[in-house]
């Protein structure tokens, strides 16, 4: 890494760590109806702040269960050339 960029990287990620501990608190502090309207279960919070799981047509995928999918049919395809 280049060490005149390391101070820029490090200031960069402190303040997406800012932005993701400002996310979880804002929907921690809404009740479960309003977490509802906007499709978000209680036990989704972290996922949605993290980037684990993300909204895709109308649904929220785990963003790790893609990944191995898309590995899956990949493998599947080598073996079945």
């Amino acid at each position: 890494m280049d060490i005149a960029k390391a101070p820029g990287k490090m200031v960069s990620s402190v303040l997406a760590m800012i932005r993701r501990e400002r996310l979880r608190a804002e929907l921690s502090a809404l009740d479960d109806r309003l977490l509802a309207d906007i499709g978000i279960a209680r036990n989704q919070i972290d996922g949605v702040v993290t980037g684990a799981i993300r909204r895709e047509a109308g649904t929220w995928v785990t963003v790790a269960a893609e990944a191995t999918t898309a590995a899956n049919e990949n493998a599947a395809r080598r073996t079945a050339a």
